[in-house]
């Protein structure tokens, strides 16, 4: 099982939720995550408001990769860097570039929001956003195929 070391480790564990449950879970998820995409994109805002809001649309989406996979995150130090590894392990790999990219993107955003602000360009958060909305679409296209009785099928 890709996900057996990080649930030995103590790092996640099965969430127990029904599928209705889980199923709703998802979407409040992606509704997260849709709502961080709009504020990405809003160009008046600073670059390092826009960079961390499409990075906490990614980590809304990659949540709900691991609850459609029957996981949470335990609390504790370190709960988006498992998140972000347990990624990279979903199915054969096939979000392994998505999880390395956005755990780039996890320290950036830590040094923005713990230690100085202006340090993301607006290329940078532009470079942020345009993954993170290919990432929604791959995940959504993900569910809908690994796990299509989570979501709602309907346009």
């Amino acid at each position: 099982m890709p996900y057996s070391d990080l649930e030995h480790e103590g790092r996640i564990r099965r969430h127990g939720l029904t599928p209705d449950e889980t199923r709703q879970r998802i979407a409040e998820l992606l509704a997260l995550a849709d709502r961080d995409l709009e504020d990405a994109a809003i160009s008046q805002r600073p670059a390092d408001g826009r960079h961390n809001s499409a990075y906490e649309a990614a980590r809304s989406i990659a949540d709900a990769v691991m609850v459609a996979e029957g996981y949470r995150r335990l609390g504790g130090e370190g709960q988006h860097k498992v998140l972000f590894d347990f990624l990279a392990r979903v199915g054969t790999g096939m979000f392994a570039r998505r999880a390395a990219y956005f755990d780039k993107a996890r320290r950036l955003r830590n040094k923005t929001k713990y230690d100085k602000a202006g340090i993301v360009s607006s290329s940078m958060a532009a470079g942020i956003l345009k993954n993170a909305r290919e990432f929604r679409a791959e995940v959504q296209e993900w569910l809908a195929s690994a796990h299509p009785e989570l979501v709602d099928l309907e346009p």
